[in-house]
């Protein structure tokens, strides 16, 4: 079960009181999801919790610092971090764990990391943080839509633009042995934009009749 916090907008980073009341907020959403982990686990202790922190150039160590508690130390299965592009970002989040772990006297390597692969750097090093860190790292997943916004290009209907990243990401975890989660793809507005080469055969078929 996948918890996530947002960062403030980095436009919002000065000393207004508009600033101050979104850094409120996100301190709440710390706080929202602390609370939200004990309530899921009192409900299901089998659900693996990972909440989702912001990246580490954000607010990364102050989330976890936020969420992670003597209360929910051994509840937590992991974290989902974004943003994910060299193996140094890996060793930060592993160091950053790690400190965690003998904080609470949790085994070394007990928080899982999905690390999110979003830049065309991050592709590049995708083995390499992968292999390295497999103690660590439960699985990979491949962001689409930053991935272009690094890329500088446009994200199309069916993703023809992604076709090389996406082969490549899967090739890497494979070969680190590491579980690779595709990026999502969503419209809202393209009506179409799901359809399977199946589903376009038949609605042909049937337009034609």
């Amino acid at each position: 079960f996948f918890l996530m916090i947002r960062r403030p907008p980095r436009s919002t980073q000065g000393v207004s009181s508009a600033a101050s009341d979104v850094y409120k907020r996100q301190v709440h959403g710390r706080a929202m999801c602390k609370d939200k982990i004990k309530f899921l686990h009192e409900k299901n202790p089998e659900v693996k919790v990972v909440p989702r922190p912001n990246e580490l150039n954000t607010t990364f160590h102050k989330d976890i610092d936020g969420i992670l508690t003597p209360e929910n130390a051994e509840i937590i299965y992991g974290f989902s971090v974004p943003k994910i592009s060299s193996v140094d970002d890996m060793k930060e989040v592993d160091d950053f764990l790690t400190k965690k772990e003998k904080q609470f006297g949790i085994k070394q390597s007990t928080y899982k990391v999905i690390p999110w692969l979003e830049t065309t750097k991050a592709i590049v090093n995708a083995y390499d943080i992968l292999k390295r860190y497999r103690h660590r790292i439960e699985a990979a997943a491949f962001g689409g839509d930053d991935f272009c916004t690094d890329f500088g290009i446009k994200r199309t209907v069916n993703d023809v633009e992604m076709e090389l990243p996406k082969k490549l990401f899967a090739l890497y975890c494979h070969a680190a042995d590491v579980v690779g989660m595709d990026t999502p793809s969503v419209s809202y507005t393209h009506l179409r934009a799901h359809e399977t080469s199946l589903h376009l055969v038949c609605r042909l078929l049937l337009e034609k009749k």
